[in-house]
């Protein structure tokens, strides 16, 4: 009778030999992708910091610029070499370009900020009531803040500037109801959660302000067109 043991043996040596050569290609391979991950966490840090020190340095451009205006202006007006000549450097072998703007004829949304009842609670139109710029009925609005508070002058202002632009005012009420913190919509075309999260993919409202202009377009109705104006 013939002995097939050596045969077996032979088998799970060749077996364990396999093994052990797929744990150390598995292990090299996790090696070398942490190694990749590593690398690139470093790369991103060292950009960072090249960026932040080019933006710094473009800043003290800009202040330098603004500071040699005053000292031959006293009035500031759009065709001045700082509105008009573009702010340019090199940095790190990069060639950087900037320009400055002014921006105190923009919006600031952040006026429109009423979390924690700063202006007064937010107000909104009920179903079947008629939106009158003009009242001062707390339940006819759907501003944010009390009449006359810094919130409803701010919320006025902005409804004026979609107007002006020919958007729909009622653009304004999903954006004061993405900006407070209730889940309570206004009426008709406001948004909270409950709409937010039946979007694809769903998400909350932020119960805050904007934190970059882009966010609008993430508010119900501030569809490109909305934004681009």
């Amino acid at each position: 009778m013939c002995d097939r043991r050596p045969h077996k043996q032979a088998g799970i040596a060749l077996l364990g030999a396999i093994l052990l050569v797929a744990i150390v290609a598995a292990t090299a391979t996790a090696l070398a992708v942490s190694q990749h991950h590593q690398y690139r966490r470093t790369q991103h840090v060292v950009d960072a910091g090249r960026r932040d020190a080019v933006l710094t340095a473009l800043d003290a451009l800009a202040a330098e610029r603004l500071e040699a205006d005053i000292a031959v202006s006293a009035h500031d007006h759009l065709a001045e070499d700082w509105a008009t000549m573009p702010l340019t450097m090199t940095r790190d072998g990069l060639e950087v370009r900037g320009e400055l703007h002014a921006l105190d004829g923009l919006f600031n949304l952040a006026n429109l900020d009423v979390r924690g009842g700063r202006t007064g609670a937010p107000r909104r139109l009920r179903p079947g009531q008629v939106h009158d710029e003009t009242s001062q009925d707390p339940d006819a609005i759907d501003s944010p803040g009390a009449p006359g508070s810094d919130g409803m002058t701010a919320a006025n202002s902005f409804r004026r500037l979609l107007a002006a632009l020919d958007l729909e005012t009622d653009l304004g009420q999903a954006l004061f109801d993405w900006i407070d913190a209730d889940a309570e919509p206004r009426y008709p075309n406001g948004a909270e959660d409950a709409w937010y999260l039946e979007q694809t993919p769903p998400y909350r409202s932020a119960n805050r302000v904007p934190a970059d202009i882009r966010e609008l377009r993430l508010v119900r109705g501030w569809h490109e067109d909305a934004y681009a104006r």
